[in-house]
């Protein structure tokens, strides 16, 4: 009987260790997809800054080098 109280004290320690874990990282998760919306808004606010310079079309820069 000892040994089972034993075994499920330290279930109960490793639970709470991954429920510390889990909730980090859902933390974490939340971050970055914050992160992620900021950053959409960002590319979708400078290709739009572009077009309008542009008039929608290509640019008449050459292209790099590296074509």
């Amino acid at each position: 009987m000892t040994e089972l109280q034993l075994r499920l004290t330290y279930q109960e320690d490793d639970l709470k260790q991954l429920n510390a874990v889990v909730t980090r990282q859902q933390t974490e998760i939340d971050t970055l997809r914050e992160e992620l919306a900021k950053m959409r808004a960002w590319i979708t606010s400078a290709l739009s800054a572009r077009d309008d310079q542009t008039g929608g079309a290509p640019t008449d820069e050459p292209p790099p080098p590296h074509y």
